[in-house]
């Protein structure tokens, strides 16, 4: 067998032997290794560990996968690419009911879908392999050409449904395609969130804003939030409004989503300081700089103990361990990009005059976002993410941010609803999560090899955009 060079190629990364002895090898290191990252996460996966669990001795190991890199993006390929194939079956079974259920009936159906079980955990194994593509050029390469078939299978049906005349004419069949297959992937903060019950509010935005897109012949859609629903989504409004109260209007919101960030406890990585004294502060500064400027990898603790003093039981104290400050770092970056979110969100709401000005600057708020700084940060939080999945205490930790920051969002929405920029028949928590998710649409979309050019998808953001528009509830009722 000619050994394959793991990184050299995209499509090197998952050895490909003949020979059976071969193929049971690198079948093994896999299933150990992919084992491994869903029990303790990839970081803290080490070599020795999948030689102990798959038996294989480390001459083979390192024949076929290179180095300890080169296993981990051959693990992370496997597993998202059992995802791409399962979405691929179930793309071909939606095909099958062309001419019989129309396009925005499938989508619906795919709406349905994205709540249960099954789906959770498929795309917590996507953004877990996005997130390990981040600083590693070849497994991002992998994971497009997957995501391109993806997109690819979807358009078609896109296109056949937009010839029958179900689609508008400047709807872009691609950037739709990619939108009916990724939108799904901002339940992830719901998954998150154990307080978020808000399910059917979900399921009736995601209506409303689809229906939308499909104008004007599709009919408007029967609100059917539950009475749960909506007392939840009251609960979290009087919940942040709480906390509006405690603090003075210049430092609320980062003082909120900071307040009770770090949780008691000691997890494996550590923990993040419920304060930091200057010597921590002065090491997070070192390892933000270092997140932020992709050189996570090249930190090591040793470095940061000598830059600011601390001894190694100081620096164990404050942070655990290595893995617990580069947490501790992503952590403020999250927090702050957060902040920034409510911050531009909170200046839309109180500086439109109208509906239509609401809309046209949201529209303007989430395509700059794709090129500003706020998405240079995105691969950051779905590292935050995919490491929270394996480590109690780093999950409170974002968890309890990404709950204050739904909070204060669902605050601001519902003063838009007051104020009748934004349809008031539609949850707010629903509505927020349509808003949270297009960061993590973004990081998806970057995966597309032949992507639609950016004013391809002006005409599908204003028609789901135009879901929640206040005309569209008296259109409904």
């Amino acid at each position: 067998m000619v050994r394959e060079v793991p990184g050299s190629s995209p499509r090197s990364l998952r050895p490909r032997p003949v020979q059976n002895r071969a193929i049971s090898t690198v079948d093994a290191v896999l299933g150990a290794t992919i084992e491994l990252i869903e029990k303790q996460g990839e970081d803290a996966v080490t070599v020795q560990q999948v030689l102990n669990r798959s038996g294989v001795s480390s001459g083979s190991l390192y024949h076929h996968f290179g180095d300890r890199d080169g296993l981990i993006a051959a693990a992370q390929v496997t597993r998202f690419l059992r995802v791409t194939e399962l979405d691929e079956a179930l793309y071909r079974v939606l095909a099958s009911d062309v001419g019989e259920a129309t396009l925005l009936e499938r989508a619906e159906r795919l709406t349905q879908l994205a709540l249960s079980e099954d789906r959770q955990r498929l795309r917590w194994i996507r953004i877990s392999a996005i997130a390990s593509a981040h600083q590693r050029p070849a497994l991002h390469e992998t994971l497009s050409d997957a995501m391109t078939r993806l997109f690819d299978a979807m358009e078609l049906q896109v296109a056949a449904a937009k010839k029958l005349g179900e689609l508008p004419a400047d709807i872009d069949a691609r950037t739709l395609a990619i939108y009916a297959t990724i939108y799904g992937h901002a339940l992830v903060l719901n998954d998150l969130d154990p307080t978020a019950s808000d399910q059917a509010g979900w399921l009736d935005v995601q209506r409303a804003t689809f229906r939308a897109v499909f104008r004007p012949s599709t009919p408007a859609p029967d609100i059917s939030s539950s009475m749960e629903s909506r007392e939840a989504s009251k609960r979290r409004l009087e919940r942040a409004r709480d906390r509006l109260q405690r603090l003075d209007l210049p430092c609320t919101d980062l003082s909120l989503l900071e307040d009770g960030l770090a949780p008691q406890g000691s997890g494996r990585r550590g923990r993040r300081p419920s304060s930091l004294d200057e010597p921590a502060r002065q090491a997070v500064s070192i390892a933000t700089d270092a997140v932020l400027n992709g050189r996570a990898r090249e930190l090591t603790a040793e470095s940061v103990m000598a830059a600011t003093g601390l001894s190694t039981g100081g620096f164990t104290r404050r942070f655990g361990n290595r893995a617990g400050l580069l947490d501790a770092a992503r952590l403020d970056i999250e927090l702050k990009r957060e902040h920034e979110l409510i911050t531009d969100f909170t200046a839309l709401i109180e500086r439109s005059p109208d509906h239509t000005a609401f809309r046209t600057g949201i529209l303007g708020w989430i395509s700059g976002f794709s090129t500003g700084e706020q998405q240079h940060r995105v691969p950051i939080a779905l590292e935050l993410l995919a490491a929270s999945q394996t480590d109690d205490v780093l999950r409170s930790s974002l968890a309890g941010l990404s709950q204050r920051a739904t909070d204060l969002l669902i605050e601001r929405i519902v003063v838009g609803q007051e104020r009748k920029i934004i349809r008031s028949d539609l949850t707010p928590h629903g509505i927020a999560r349509l808003l949270q998710g297009h960061p993590i649409w973004f990081e998806i979309i970057r995966l597309d090899n032949t992507p639609p050019p950016p004013t391809a998808w002006i005409p599908l953001l204003e028609g789901l955009l135009s879901g929640l528009d206040p005309a569209m509830a008296l259109v409904a009722h």
